[in-house]
């Protein structure tokens, strides 16, 4: 019988100690709620993860963001034109350290969820987080969910059509909040599930200096499919282009500025305070703009 529901991740060859350990814990946990698992990875990698993960689906890609960040992470799109490919089936995009409560039966949800609010919305899923490894059998009676988003269940339908290049990784900055604003400004519902059942064990970020560089991206698709959509709807195109432009020019003189200085000063807090108020918006917009779905009292 083929699984009803597809995870699609990347997973880490080789990752040892704790965190090692919740990989193992968080594909086991798929499994057992009856998904079947696939992970994109680097050709290098494939036989070691398939050897370390027997049953499971292991798809070798041909590009990945190691010139973005030093390491074989795939592409978002990457991801979703895979899902896109594996009708009928329901996907399932998450990070590779997410453990599944048994308890919870959170994929019966997702089911559910589909199925009433239909193939063109984006359900995106929060994780909680606990301290440690006991954690995830023994979460605090009320769940500290995260800001941002760890997995997002589609259609094969909405897969293909949010399968639009761009240079966000999974697991890498703002990848979890680009793909929630793509579905927004291509017309589709989101859903923010506060779900708890998807657990993750908290760590320190691994980002290096990369944030800066994916909310450039973040910026840039941002704008350009706002052009877009103002393309599309010519009566409203003279109201959107004025601020999508000044956007866009202030953010070229920022990057100007600090190519001008050398990387660090002045320019370079301008454009992170700047970062930071876009950020604002852009969390702010997606929470006005989706409905939210919580656990019953």
């Amino acid at each position: 019988m083929v699984a009803d529901l597809l995870a699609v991740t990347s997973l880490v060859p080789g990752l040892e100690g704790p965190r090692g350990e919740v990989q193992r814990r968080a594909v086991a946990s798929w499994r057992a709620a009856d998904l079947a698992v696939a992970s994109l990875n680097a050709t290098a990698e494939v036989a070691e993860v398939a050897t370390a993960f027997p049953g499971i689906t292991v798809v070798p890609i041909e590009r990945d963001g190691r010139a973005l960040v030093g390491k074989p992470v795939p592409f978002v799109h990457d991801l979703l034109a895979f899902l896109a490919d594996q009708r009928p089936r329901l996907g399932v995009i998450l990070n590779a350290d997410i453990v599944l409560a048994a308890e919870r039966r959170l994929p019966q949800r997702w089911r559910e969820l589909a199925g009433t609010h239909g193939p063109a919305t984006l359900l995106a899923g929060h994780r909680s987080d606990v301290d440690d490894l006991p954690g995830l059998d023994s979460p605090p009676p009320r769940p500290a969910f995260s800001p941002g988003f760890d997995y997002f269940v589609m259609s094969p339908e909405l897969a293909r059509e949010l399968a639009r290049p761009a240079a966000f990784c999974l697991g890498q900055p703002f990848w979890d909040y680009a793909l929630p604003l793509f579905a927004l400004l291509a017309g589709h519902r989101v859903s923010a599930l506060r779900l708890e059942g998807a657990r993750h064990v908290s760590h320190p970020r691994a980002w290096a200096d990369h944030s800066f560089l994916f909310f450039g991206h973040l910026l840039t698709e941002v704008l350009g499919r706002c052009q877009t959509q103002a393309r599309a709807a010519p009566q409203s195109a003279h109201a959107l282009e004025l601020p999508v432009a000044a956007l866009a020019r202030l953010h070229a003189d920022l990057l100007g500025a600090i190519e001008a200085e050398g990387g660090d000063g002045a320019a370079k807090a301008a454009l992170a305070t700047f970062y930071d108020s876009l950020q604002a918006t852009l969390v702010g917009h997606l929470r006005r703009h989706s409905d939210t779905v919580t656990d019953s009292p």
